[in-house]
C-alpha cells in the first residue's frame, strides 16, 4: 500500500502529531489519549474509496465537473477538463473528515484539524469521450472517462446510484494507485465497543458508528459465504476462542457446541462482543476487507486475549485491512512473539534450512502458519 501521510495539528485529546496510514494498525495506551478517534480517522480513507457518497460532494463542488453540463456537448473526440490539483483533493478530504467524524460521533465540536498528504503518482488529469459503440440519438449511450492508467465506461445519465461518474472514477483510480489493483478493496466494516447488544437487541443506533455498524450487520446477513474453504482456517480459529460456533436459523442467531443451542442473547458477553467477527468471516473476502476493530479483547479471559491475537496475526498473513484499538498487553506481547517467530522462520529460510523451522515450531508448540511479517 502506497503512504499517506497525516499532520495531526489537533484530533481530540491528540496534538502536533503525525501519522503514516498502513494496512494494520494497533492503537494502545490508556484511556483518554484519542487511540478510538485515531482509529476512526484511518478507517476513514479505506471507507471514502468504496462510499458512493462522499467524493461526489467534490465534484458537484466544483463547475467544471458538472456531468449534467457536460454530457449535453460530449462527443466521440477525446475532451480534457481542468486538472484537478491533488493538493486539492487533499484540502477537501481534510474537509471532508471533519464532517465525517461528527456524523461517525455524533458530536458537532469534534476538534479535528489535519493536513495530508497523498501519494505523489496521484494524477487527476480528467478526459472524456462518447464510446465507439455510442448512439447520440439513444438514451443507452456509454461515456468514457479517463485518468491516467484508467478508463471507465459509465452510462450517459446524471448519476450512477447517485454518484458522480467523475467521483466514482476516482475512487477506482484511488485504489490502483494505493493498493495497485482496483479491485484490492471490496468491503469495509466497523466493529465499535459495546457492539454485542446491538447484535442481539432490537435497539436505535443513536451515533453513525453503531448505524454503519447494523446496517453493514444487516448486508452481510443477506449474503450468502463467502468461499467457505478459504474462511475456514480462519473460522476454526475464531470458534477455538469462543468455544463453539455462531449458526442462524429461524432469522435468528445461536451459539451452539456438540450438546448445547441457545440464543446469543443468552451467551456469555464475550460471545455477544465476538458473534459480528462470524459473520464477517463467513460472508467477506477477508482479503479484500477494512476493519476497524475496537477491543478485541474485551470480556475475553488472558489466555484466549492470546488466541484473539492468533487470529489477527492469521488475519494480516491473510491480507485484511485493519485498525485496531486495544488495552490489552496479551494482545500485544503475543503479536510480538509471533513477529519473532516471523523473523525465525526468515532466517531458516535465507539458511534453506525450513524443515529445521518446522521442528522448531512443534518444540515451541506453535503453528508455523502464525509467523508474523514485521513488515
Amino acid at each position: 500500500m502506497k503512504p499517506i501521510k497525516i499532520k495531526i495539528h489537533q484530533l481530540g485529546a491528540i496534538r502536533d502529531s503525525e501519522v503514516e496510514i498502513s494496512p494494520v494498525m494497533f492503537f494502545s495506551g490508556e484511556s483518554g489519549l484519542g487511540k478510538s478517534y485515531l482509529a476512526l480517522l484511518c478507517h476513514y480513507f479505506f471507507e471514502v474509496l468504496l462510499n458512493n457518497t462522499r467524493l461526489t460532494k467534490l465534484f458537484d463542488e466544483s463547475e467544471a465537473y458538472q456531468f449534467d453540463r457536460l454530457r449535453k456537448t460530449v462527443t466521440k473526440e477525446r475532451q480534457s477538463l481542468p486538472k484537478l490539483k491533488t493538493k486539492d483533493l487533499e484540502q477537501w478530504l481534510a474537509k471532508d473528515i471533519v464532517e465525517y467524524m461528527r456524523y461517525m460521533l455524533q458530536v458537532d465540536d469534534v476538534p479535528c484539524d489535519i493536513t495530508l498528504n497523498l501519494p505523489q503518482e496521484i494524477n487527476l488529469s480528467f478526459s472524456y469521450q462518447l464510446g465507439d459503440s455510442g448512439l447520440s440519438d439513444k438514451e443507452d449511450r456509454y461515456i468514457f472517462i479517463r485518468l491516467p492508467s484508467l478508463a471507465m465506461q459509465v452510462k450517459d445519465f446524471d448519476i450512477i446510484d447517485r454518484e458522480s461518474p467523475f467521483a466514482y472514477t476516482t475512487r477506482f483510480y484511488l485504489r490502483k494507485i494505493l493498493f495497485g489493483d482496483i479491485s484490492a478493496l471490496e468491503d469495509v466494516v466497523i466493529l465499535p465497543p459495546s457492539r454485542g447488544a446491538f447484535f442481539t437487541e432490537d435497539i436505535t443506533a443513536k451515533t453513525g458508528l453503531f448505524r454503519r455498524f447494523v446496517v453493514r450487520m444487516e448486508d452481510l446477513d443477506t449474503r450468502k459465504e463467502h468461499e467457505p474453504n478459504i474462511s475456514r482456517s480462519l473460522l476454526r480459529k475464531y470458534e477455538e476462542i469462543i468455544g463453539g460456533r455462531i449458526v442462524r436459523r429461524d432469522r435468528r442467531y445461536f451459539y451452539e457446541t456438540d450438546n448445547l443451542s441457545i440464543p446469543i442473547s443468552g451467551t456469555a458477553s464475550s460471545v455477544k462482543e465476538l458473534a459480528p467477527l462470524s459473520l464477517i468471516i463467513s460472508r467477506s473476502d477477508m482479503a479484500k476487507t477494512a476493519i476497524l476493530f475496537e477491543e478485541p479483547e474485551a470480556h475475553l479471559h488472558p489466555c484466549m486475549q492470546r488466541k484473539m491475537a492468533d487470529l489477527l496475526s492469521m488475519l494480516i498473513s491473510h491480507g485484511t485491512y485493519m485498525q485496531i484499538t486495544t488495552h490489552s498487553d496479551y494482545i500485544l506481547r503475543r503479536l510480538n512473539e509471533l513477529i519473532m517467530l516471523g523473523q525465525l522462520k526468515e532466517q531458516y529460510r535465507m539458511e534453506d534450512k525450513e524443515e529445521q523451522f518446522e521442528h522448531k515450531c512443534a518444540e515451541l508448540r506453535i503453528s508455523p502458519t502464525l509467523a508474523l511479517d514485521a513488515s
